[in-house]
């Protein structure tokens, strides 16, 4: 079996967790993984892939100054990917997030191969934009399967395209490694929370939460992994809200199993 694998980066977040595990796996079952990112070539994974796994950086992640220019750049992206998914000779096409499925399935139109899109977030809150929502409700019309994460994502879509749809919640990876005393401990009791730090991750409210009941419980602390726009606004948060010394933000991890056992 030929798989290629799209998606925007192979940064930290987790759709591109979710990607490398995918792309490891089916290299351990001997398929032939192709796995295409947009981003710039020389660009490391933040996540170890296995070494029969081919990834490609195509170098189309470049910032448009207006609108005509994104025009262009997207048209040029698309025509740039579809030759980089012919060379692969796929039998399978997957891509993740939003943009890239939409403009995987126009780089795809005319093949002859399946193709399978996978929303990695919750289409009520996704921020796309308005020309991204609508290309994304014509394309997806087009694809053999569209992979939501929920129940609750179908009721977004509309009819012909829940029709092609399927739930396939996340992945939990844990390894059979206990907990380790020393550090629990030390960091006392935690609550680990993990994300990107955006709008729609509610860290702002979690904060607001623990602050709320952290003089009942003084014994308890707060840890959220991850980055993002939103790390100065939230250390902000922290401050102002008291919490300072009962809230850790160490940044992102490669092992967050490793983490989330310690909670």
């Amino acid at each position: 079996m030929r798989i290629t694998l799209v998606i925007f980066s192979l940064g930290a977040g987790g759709a591109e967790r979710v990607m490398s595990i995918m792309a490891n796996y089916w290299a351990e079952k001997k398929w032939t993984v192709n796995l295409l990112t947009l981003d710039a070539p020389g660009t490391r994974p933040f996540y170890q892939l296995h070494p029969d796994v081919r990834h490609q950086a195509l170098g189309l992640a470049s910032i448009s100054a207006s609108a005509l220019a994104a025009m262009a750049n997207n048209v040029r992206r698309v025509r740039q990917l579809r030759h980089a998914i012919r060379q692969t000779e796929p039998d399978v096409v997957l891509s993740s997030m939003t943009q890239t499925n939409v403009l995987t399935l126009l780089a795809t139109s005319r093949m002859n191969a399946t193709v399978i899109v996978r929303e990695a977030n919750n289409p009520y809150q996704s921020a796309v934009g308005r020309h991204w929502k609508i290309l994304r409700r014509w394309t997806y019309r087009k694809a053999t399967r569209v992979v939501l994460l929920s129940k609750d994502s179908l009721t977004y879509f509309s009819k012909r395209v829940r029709q092609r749809a399927v739930v396939i919640p996340n992945p939990v990876m844990m390894t059979a490694q206990p907990r380790t005393p020393a550090s629990r401990k030390e960091n006392g009791k935690t609550i680990v929370a993990m994300g990107r730090m955006v709008p729609q991750k509610g860290f702002e409210m979690l904060l607001q939460a623990f602050a709320s009941v952290a003089g009942k419980h003084p014994g308890w602390s707060l840890e959220i992994l991850g980055d993002g726009p939103l790390r100065a606004e939230l250390e902000s948060l922290v401050e102002k809200l008291g919490i300072a010394a009962r809230v850790r933000m160490p940044g992102v991890t490669k092992e967050p199993g490793g983490k989330l056992r310690q909670a």
